[in-house]
């Protein structure tokens, strides 16, 4: 039946020690690369807006981003998961903004 999906509990078990606890926790390592992610999803995505301001514009790839992700060491979920956490939690945002700063991009 419709029960819930074993995903979560598999990518938890194979994340790092770094990963975010449930609790809602997130530690200042794993927060400085989702930051340094960020910046590049955001760069990636604000380089495709320029490159195809046209009629016929085609949207930053998915997998690009999701290379960008990678790249820092984190999983694309775990990298959600903590733009979720950052969305909802003020002190959070105010360190994850330093990070994005320190990594050449603006918090907004």
């Amino acid at each position: 039946m419709g029960g819930p999906s074993n995903s979560s509990a598999d990518s938890m078990g194979s994340s790092s020690a770094s990963a975010p606890a449930q609790g809602g926790q997130v530690d200042d390592a794993t927060l400085q690369k989702a930051a340094k992610a960020y910046v590049k999803v955001k760069q990636i995505v604000h380089q495709d807006k320029q490159a195809n301001s046209g009629a016929n514009a085609q949207p930053a790839t998915q997998s690009d981003k999701l290379n960008a992700v990678r790249n820092e060491g984190l999983d694309p979920q775990q990298y959600n998961q903590i733009i979720q956490m950052v969305q909802n939690d003020p002190q959070l945002q105010q360190k994850f903004a330093a990070y994005v700063n320190q990594n050449g991009g603006d918090a907004d």
